[in-house]
């Protein structure tokens, strides 16, 4: 923010309130929100510019540095268009050697560091460029020219040295190569000479004569003939190579000198001292380093060989175990089909066996709960129609769609249909598994409520046998006090008491175990509900209708008790 837009915001804020108060109506709260905000504002304005002088300053600074780093680069930039003034050109004077490839490799480093330096020069002014609180482009921009049309100088001086440094090397390369042939050229000649000059040493060691020519005479027409012709082979032989050497060191000497007119004389004078026979101890040197040279390449050879050789065995051994692996792997998954399919085949069989099972063992299940539960029984018995017609229309759609399909698709097919009888199946077990908890927890509830009906009705029935009991035996015990003393009718009172619990207690058993019976027999007595079975219970065993008569008869001590079902007779 610059202090121009400063104070058009300013002149416009001002015209805002002049209109909103021509219009007639300005209230108090508005002038002092206004003054807020404006004082709000003014406090922003003024950090923004505390950010913006800090930034100027930091611009400053880094101009500071990149003058300071351009001076340095145009110093350099002297040092390298006068190679006089650099301290490496008087290394270059002193290596004579070395001149054109020590300053075209220094000059490469410099004009390296130098294309980095400008990249990041264009990278900083590209970065400032972007910002726009940066002013003063254009005098980047100048320096930018400025350094580009450096650049574009050094390189058209690289190119020159380039261009200069790669004729040099051709005419050096011609040189060596020239050179390196008649080297090579000698070494053949000097092997040769040494072999010539070991097999006559040899013959000399062998077959020279003892005597001289004496010796000679003593050697027959043949053998001296065969002599004669070696020794003039042997003489045809040197005179060739002498030839030879004569003629390859006329062709060197013709070739360098079209190669390097200026050089002439020096290497003619190094090509015949080189083919001075005499002074041979510079070439036996370099003949030696060419020797050890080769038995290292032999030996090389050799081991590359026997390496190769090895490699070659491995990968023979490997691709002999892949095929062996393959086999192998063939002969498992094949075996591994033929079992999937026996099992396959096996669960089939197994599961259609169990189907039927379960659908016997349903339907025998069935028939007692039917005896038991008649509304639940129907329930359960739509429920199983309902899964069974299901069933068989599942199988007769899968046996449609087996009829429908080809050959080839039987094994996808077969898997999706044994992957859709397993969900069924999953389901269908769900289903028995809530069946038949619902059925556990509606008989459990029934169970329950006949135990507790049975007790309650076996209870009252013993409760009503002692009421009664105890009327009898109060009479009985009125009378026998009147016949008899106190003293004399305490023993056989204690003996009655006795066998009148014993006969209740039988009693109360019997009529239990009757009326157990009875209801295991009776289907209408079956489920009672819960409310009604203390009810009918309370309904059912009133001394009325249980039709309970209890007589005693002194002389015989006989008591008959006449329940719902069975009248029980105590024991004689």
């Amino acid at each position: 923010m610059t202090p121009e837009l400063l104070t058009k915001a300013f002149s416009v804020r001002k015209h805002k309130h002049l209109n909103s108060s021509s219009n007639g109506f300005a209230f108090s709260t508005r002038d002092c929100r206004d003054k807020e905000d404006m004082y709000d504002e003014i406090i922003r304005l003024k950090k923004s510019l505390q950010a913006q002088k800090s930034d100027n300053q930091k611009m400053k600074a880094k101009l500071r540095r990149l003058e300071e780093e351009n001076a340095k680069r145009e110093k350099q930039i002297e040092e390298l268009l006068d190679p006089t003034k650099g301290p490496e050109y008087t290394r270059g004077l002193v290596d004579k050697k070395k001149e054109g490839s020590v300053v075209v490799s220094g000059l490469k480093q410099r004009i390296l560091k130098l294309e980095q330096q400008c990249r990041e020069k264009e990278n900083a002014l590209s970065k400032l460029q972007s910002d726009l609180r940066t002013t003063n482009l254009e005098e980047l921009k100048i320096t930018v020219e400025a350094y580009f049309e450096e650049i574009q100088r050094l390189r058209i001086l690289l190119e020159a040295t380039e261009k200069s440094s790669r004729a040099e090397s051709k005419c050096s390369q011609r040189q060596q190569k020239a050179l390196s042939s008649t080297v090579d050229r000698l070494s053949e000649n000097l092997k040769q000479l040494q072999k010539e000059n070991v097999v006559l040493r040899e013959e000399l060691s062998s077959e020279s004569p003892a005597g001289g020519l004496k010796g000679y005479r003593d050697w027959s027409k043949q053998r001296l003939l065969r002599k004669l012709l070696d020794v003039e082979k042997r003489l045809e032989d040197s005179r060739r190579h002498a030839l030879a050497a004569k003629n390859s060191s006329r062709l060197d000497q013709e070739v360098q000198s079209q190669a390097t007119p200026i050089q002439v004389p020096r290497l003619t004078m190094a090509t015949e001292a080189v083919a001075s026979v005499g002074v041979m101890t510079e070439d036996r040197e370099e003949l030696s380093d060419l020797r050890a040279c080769l038995s290292q390449v032999e030996k090389e050879k050799v081991e590359l060989q026997e390496t190769l050789s090895r490699k070659d065995d491995e990968l023979k051994q490997l691709r002999s175990e892949r095929e062996e692996l393959e086999k192998a792997t063939a002969q498992w998954k094949t075996k591994q089909t033929k079992e999937w399919n026996k099992e396959r085949q096996q669960h089939k069989h197994e599961l259609e066996q169990l189907w039927l099972r379960i659908q016997t063992v349903e339907q025998d299940k069935i028939k007692p709960e039917h005896a038991e539960l008649s509304p639940l029984c129907a329930t359960t018995a739509d429920r199983l129609k309902d899964t069974q017609v299901r069933s068989g229309q599942k199988d007769r759609e899968e046996k449609q769609s087996r009829h429908r399909l080809k050959e080839g698709n039987r094994d996808r097919y077969l898997g999706r249909v044994e992957e859709k009888k397993r969900n069924e199946r999953i389901q269908d077990d769900k289903k028995k598994r809530e069946k038949a908890a619902s059925i556990i927890q509606t008989k459990w509830r029934a169970h329950r409520n006949r135990d507790i009906v049975m007790l309650q009705s076996a209870i009252r029935a013993h409760l009503l046998r002692e009421s009664q009991l105890k009327d009898l035996l109060k009479d009985a015990h009125n009378k026998a006090a009147g016949e008899t003393n106190s003293c004399n009718t305490s023993a056989p009172a204690e003996g009655e008491v006795d066998v009148i619990a014993l006969t209740m207690i039988q009693s109360a058993f019997r009529g239990h175990m009757a009326r157990c019976s009875f209801a295991i027999a009776s289907p209408e007595s079956s489920v009672p509900s819960p409310i009604e079975a203390p009810r009918s219970a309370r309904s059912k065993y009133k001394p009325s209708q249980t039709g309970a008569a209890l007589l005693h008869n002194e002389k015989g001590r006989v008591m008959k008790i006449h329940g719902p079902s069975q009248a029980l007779m105590p024991p004689g």
